[in-house]
């Protein structure tokens, strides 16, 4: 069996590839199993440890597992082995969660450290579309839109697929965004380029947003997303020119 350690450093893995920017969320006065209010992080961030091991085993496998719980149930398991809950037996159960909880304020702690490094160390690019996943995934979180984003990298292209959860087969991809420097062309071919940093919604798009109005470009995705086609976002108004 691996060490804690190991276990919670995967769960942290798949949450950062599922769930991006979940360490913002955790509220740590909570994640301490000595105190009462005690919250484990599934439960903080999907409102349900059952639901979220649920929820996030399927996103990870790529399926649900039968709903059916239990210590050697598929998903009670990998729960476990991913760190979001403790190995049994334990003598000492309280103490295992704490152990358990305190290895997970250990890897939010190195988030929150990689979080401040200077801006210089992160490509502009992914740092739009991280912010850009954020916003996406608030409005999901708060049941104002049915569509989430996850980070991918396709050979070191930065960038963002959508996912649809309306689907009783559990979430659908919907399309990628990508992020597109001033000049440089847009992803649908047609010799266009970008005459401002922007972010592009989908390879078949020319619909372009400011990077810097992430909120305004995570309205508008969600709005239009798995629309086919959008005349809007094939046509967009040219940016105006401000003073």
């Amino acid at each position: 069996m691996s060490s804690i350690a190991e276990r919670v450093a995967a769960g942290a893995a798949v949450l950062d590839r599922h769930r991006p920017g979940w360490h913002r969320q955790i509220d740590l006065a909570c994640l301490d199993a000595r105190r009462d209010d005690y919250l484990d992080v599934l439960s903080q961030l999907y409102g349900d440890f059952e639901h979220g091991a649920s929820a996030l085993y399927e996103a990870a496998n790529g399926s649900g597992a039968a709903d059916v719980w239990g210590l050697t149930s598929p998903t009670s398991c990998w729960a476990r082995d991913y760190g979001f809950d403790i190995d049994t037996p334990a003598w000492d159960v309280l103490g295992a969660y704490a152990e358990l909880a305190d290895q997970w304020r250990a890897e939010i702690a190195r988030r929150q450290q990689a979080n401040q490094a200077p801006a210089a160390a992160t490509q502009p690019e992914a740092e739009a579309l991280r912010r850009l996943a954020e916003a996406i995934n608030s409005a999901y979180q708060r049941g104002q839109s049915t569509i989430s984003a996850a980070p991918v990298d396709v050979a070191g292209v930065p960038g963002l697929n959508l996912y649809n959860h309306t689907s009783p087969r559990g979430p659908q991809p919907l399309d990628t965004v990508w992020h597109v420097g001033p000049g440089e062309p847009l992803p649908s071919g047609d010799g266009r380029r970008a005459t401002a940093a922007c972010l592009v919604w989908g390879p078949a798009y020319n619909w372009s947003a400011p990077a810097t109005d992430i909120h305004a470009a995570a309205s508008h995705i969600v709005q239009t997303a798995g629309c086919w086609p959008d005349r809007a976002a094939d046509h967009p108004e040219p940016p105006r020119e401000v003073g």
